[in-house]
């Protein structure tokens, strides 16, 4: 049974393929950091997504596809010191987006059951026995000792949070949304239960997304493109 499939995984590989393995768990880095456990991360896939290309490395996505009732049925077996707290799991469940294989971002998906074997040969096929994905613009890697650089990011997504903020003063609403300001731009969906708050937060995510993995270029035109796909796959606006 996958209750604990990423050691699954690091275990095959390790011992079976003869590979080194470092596992990332999120309890060590909110430790190592001394984050505060409610924190929630959005977008963490399609991060990783953009890692992966600008890295030129193959990636998988493995999924346990489990009821919210087990989940939280497994979360009350973990050491007190790494259980989530009743409204945080809610949080998590609530705020959580499906995997689609659909999504460039979760491609290639690999959904598991509970009961499920692990099919570690599949893993194994899909990342060491594919092409390396290409760089492309939205995941080069920019000079940030540019003096403009920081500027632009900042005052570009301030002009492209404000577009939207016209919009919905003007009581805009619905999908396919053309942003005005920008040719050819679109909004996935714009809802009105989107507050400014949360608008702030997802450009405030952005910047650090954006910052610390250094996945933008210094253009003006692609910091825009890239933080607009970003809201669209990661925020229903």
């Amino acid at each position: 049974m996958l209750y604990d499939s990423e050691h699954e995984i690091q275990k095959y590989f390790t011992e079976q393929q003869n590979r080194e393995v470092i596992l990332i768990s999120d309890n060590e880095i909110i430790s190592k950091m001394n984050l505060d456990k409610n924190v929630l991360y959005l977008g963490f896939r399609y991060e990783l997504y953009c890692s992966s290309k600008s890295l030129s490395t193959p990636k998988c996505l493995v999924v346990c596809d489990i009821s919210t009732e087990k989940a939280w049925e497994l979360n009350e077996r973990r050491p007190e010191q790494e259980k989530y707290i009743r409204k945080t799991f809610n949080d998590l469940v609530m705020r959580y987006e499906e995997s689609n294989h659909s999504n460039r971002w979760d491609s290639p998906l690999i959904n598991l059951q509970l009961d499920d074997t692990l099919p570690a040969e599949d893993i194994r096929k899909a990342i060491f026995e594919v092409a390396a994905p290409v760089p492309n613009q939205s995941t080069i890697n920019a000079p940030l000792n540019s003096s403009s650089y920081l500027y632009d990011l900042d005052q570009k997504t301030q002009e492209v949070i404000n577009s939207i903020i016209q919009l919905k003063k003007q009581g805009v609403e619905g999908e396919n949304i053309e942003l005005v300001d920008y040719g050819g731009k679109y909004l996935n969906k714009l809802d009105k239960s989107i507050s400014l708050v949360q608008l702030a937060k997802s450009r405030e995510q952005f910047l650090s997304y954006a910052k610390s993995h250094v996945s933008v270029t210094n253009s003006q035109s692609n910091i825009i493109n890239v933080f607009i796909e970003f809201l669209n796959n990661n925020v229903t606006c």
